[in-house]
This record gives structure tokens, sequence and C-alpha cells, in this order.
């Protein structure tokens, strides 16, 4: 059985003194998909989701822009002329998983900030943040240490006598020691810092959201009869 339920809603959003005309103006705004939500700034301010029809005067240039979650923003200026029925279709297009993906190679959390996943952004930002910082660590200690070697064999090649080449060459080696473990250590962390990098893209590109489905209710505003502001109505169809 095919019912159809109307809710008429009076509000204050917009205020004209010329509705002699209502029914021969307006704007049809449509979208593929459905259901974007869709805000015009200009003369007069609207949002509204698509399908939906403004019988409100529009006259002059209008920003119009059109979100959706799982498709990029679009936004457009758009002319509208009084006095005609006008109308608008928006295309968005989808997001996508390789789109998020690139954006992680670059700046890794970027790709789940796109996704719309901005907990997963943040904890991916923080998690290579936090593994660069201790990388930075042990590249400093192992630039240390790698200068105290050098500093040690100087040392051993000045010697002048067998004694103090003996006396020398222990140190050397304890110092050589200590610079190949800080070595160990720094190549370690950058590889701990270049997985982070390569999992959070994997992670971009592999968990990115399926898109969402949204359903699109027809809604039409129209200047109320009295003149004290506009008449939205929607109607559901079950």
């Amino acid at each position: 059985m095919r019912q159809i339920l109307r809710l008429t809603v009076i509000s204050v959003l917009l205020t004209s003194s010329a509705f002699g005309q209502a029914e021969e103006q307006g704007v049809t705004i449509a979208s593929r998909p459905s259901g974007c939500t869709v805000h015009i700034l200009g003369e007069i301010e609207l949002v509204t989701t698509t399908p939906a029809t403004i019988m409100e005067e529009l006259r002059g240039t209008y920003l119009v822009s059109a979100t959706r979650p799982g498709y990029e923003t679009w936004k457009q200026q758009v002319t509208f002329s009084p006095g005609t029925l006008r109308k608008l279709t928006i295309e968005l297009s989808p997001r996508t998983r390789v789109k998020a993906a690139v954006r992680s190679l670059f700046i890794p959390g970027w790709g789940q900030y796109y996704s719309g996943e901005k907990s997963r952004s943040a904890l991916w930002g923080v998690t290579l943040a936090a593994s660069g910082i201790v990388a930075g660590v042990f590249e400093v200690r192992y630039r240390d240490r790698k200068s105290d070697w050098e500093d040690g064999r100087d040392l051993f090649d000045q010697a002048q006598t067998y004694a103090e080449k003996e006396a020398r060459k222990d140190v050397g080696y304890a110092l050589q020691e200590r610079a190949y473990d800080a070595e160990s250590d720094r190549r370690l962390a950058w590889g701990i810092v270049a997985g982070v990098w390569a999992i959070n893209v994997l992670d971009a590109f592999i968990f990115f959201p399926e898109e969402r489905e949204l359903i699109g209710v027809p809604l039409t505003i129209s200047p109320a009869k009295d003149g004290s502001g506009s008449l939205a109505t929607f109607t559901f169809t079950f």
C-alpha cells in the first residue's frame, strides 16, 4: 500500500515581499547521487538536501556547494534569473581508496582524514610523530658515538711509539663497538618509521570506508502566504 505523509514546517529562514508570482518562480535542485547537503550563499542563504525545490525568488550570483559522505565537495558560482523555473543538477565525484592512499603516502593520516576517519587520522599522525622523535634521538646518539670513535682513531694514528698505540688500541675498539651498536639502533629506529609510514598507506587503501547510503527526501521551500517567512514542505513516501 502506497501512503504519502506530508509534513509542513513554517520557518523564518527567508523574508521576501514579492510572493505574488511564487508559482512562476523557483529552482529545482537535483544531484547524482541524491541526498547531498547543498549550501546556497548570496543575498539569501539556504541549506537544503537534494532533491529540493526552492520557490523563493533568487536573484543574482550565488555560491553553491554540495557535500555528501564518500564524495568530493562540489562548489560553483551560479547565476539565477527570477521569473522562470530553473533546474540545477549537481554531479559529485566519488572519493576513492587510491586517492586516500596517495594522500597518506605524502602525509601520514591525510588519507584517513580525506576518508572521514578523523580519529584514525590523528592516531597515525601521533604514531608517526612519536616514532620519528625516537628515530631522531637514535640518530643524534649515533652521530655522537661515531664522532667519538673517529677522535679515538685519530689519537691512535698520532701515537709515536708502539706502547702508545697498544694503549690506545683497546680504547679505539671500545669506541668502535659503541658506534656500531648505535648504528644498528639507528637503522632499526628508521626502519620502524618506514614501516609505520607504509602500514599507514595500506590502512588508508584497505580500510577505505564503503559508500554510505543516504535517502534523499524531496524538499520544497516556498513563500508563506501571509508573508511571514517561508514554507518548507517535506514529502515522505512509504
